[in-house]
């Protein structure tokens, strides 16, 4: 989403990493439209990759174990010894075609729990989820003209544990300072680093013609016992597109008020316009 650009500092972004991630996504046979799946990635320091057990555990950690599972003595090396970070993530989706429906989720983890007691004792640390769903309103039998609805929230600021077990805001962990980052820009979500971010858009489709809304909020670190104030972003965009002949134009305009910006008593407002224009050959 067009919002802020959250970077981290340039002397943060110079050294070499190793990442490693897997995605399998089942759609069973038995259950129209219905998706499952999983996402897991692990990104270490160039300089750490020897500090593993082998070729597999080294380049392909995505397909070890799930829970640290730490030894004390043999010759295995515990996880914390590697200094790798992981993030895992359940989701899936489901399909309503009959009613030109869907719903979808997904939960995750930036760190891995010690073993099945840690997780069960403290299943939301280091979690954040995502939960969105969209509906189409056709005008017409053939959806060439329809109205789209829209609603997503995410919540990537850490669990009320981290009173007493701090697991860093969602794309940063403890081993890999930058995070999950390439020249300071986050690989993942623009609402930014541990964030509660929600959305309605609204859109009405005829073709290619293209008019609509969206409404957004926004919490930055919302985490109280670190910033003095709660920094929201409240944002309402409209944008709108269309073709006239061999051309296809979009424009866009959004206005922001930032409350208590950057963590401190004052506001801010922000106004943002965007026009494209392409051309078919």
């Amino acid at each position: 989403q067009n919002t802020h650009l959250h970077t981290l500092p340039l002397s943060l972004v110079s050294e070499k990493r190793y990442m490693n991630g897997l995605t399998l996504s089942w759609q069973p046979k038995w259950v129209k439209g219905l998706f499952l799946g999983v996402n897991r990635v692990f990104q270490v320091y160039k300089k750490d990759l020897t500090v593993t057990s082998g070729f597999v555990d080294t380049y392909l950690p995505v397909f070890g174990n799930i829970f640290k599972k730490s030894v004390s003595g043999g010759s295995e090396i515990s996880e914390d010894a590697k200094k790798r970070d992981q993030l895992i993530s359940l989701f899936t989706r489901w399909v309503f075609p009959k009613v030109n429906a869907e719903c979808y989720f997904e939960y995750g983890w930036n760190d891995h729990s010690y073993n099945n007691r840690d997780f069960i004792m403290s299943p939301t640390h280091s979690a954040a989820y995502l939960v969105g769903m969209k509906k189409i309103f056709p005008l017409k039998q053939n959806l060439n003209e329809n109205i789209e609805l829209g609603i997503e929230y995410t919540h990537m600021s850490q669990s009320p544990d981290y009173i007493v077990r701090e697991a860093g805001n969602w794309y940063v962990h403890d081993e890999v300072k930058e995070g999950y980052t390439n020249n300071g820009q986050i690989l993942g979500a623009g609402s930014g680093l541990g964030n509660k971010y929600l959305t309605f858009s609204m859109n009405y489709r005829k073709e290619l013609k293209l008019l609509g809304f969206r409404v957004d909020k926004i919490q930055n670190d919302p985490l109280e016992s670190y910033h003095p104030y709660l920094w929201e972003d409240y944002a309402f965009t409209v944008h709108a597109g269309g073709d006239i002949k061999n051309f296809y134009l979009m424009g866009k305009l959004q206005i922001m008020k930032s409350k208590n910006y950057g963590w401190e008593d004052k506001n801010r407002y922000n106004v943002q316009t965007m026009l494209s224009i392409n051309y078919y050959l």
